[in-house]
């Protein structure tokens, strides 16, 4: 239904993701964008979830949590 309507990603608040969520969102080509990441441990465990965007208000937090 998500694809129907156009539907290319999905925006939820960190605390809503889980590596199964990820998964099952990717099998469907979704993308999946968490927000409100504001601690390093929230950047590197959506990071290591396989999450495709990170928003978060440090910039500084986040290239140096995330890899590569």
């Amino acid at each position: 239904q998500l694809k129907e309507r156009q539907v290319d990603a999905v925006n939820m608040h960190h605390s809503d993701w889980t590596g199964g969520l990820v998964a099952l969102f990717h099998r469907f080509d979704l993308a999946c964008f968490g927000w409100d990441a504001q601690h390093e441990r929230v950047i590197k465990d959506l990071a290591k979830i396989g999450i495709d965007g990170i928003f978060s208000d440090h910039v500084d937090r986040l290239t140096d949590n995330l890899p590569g």
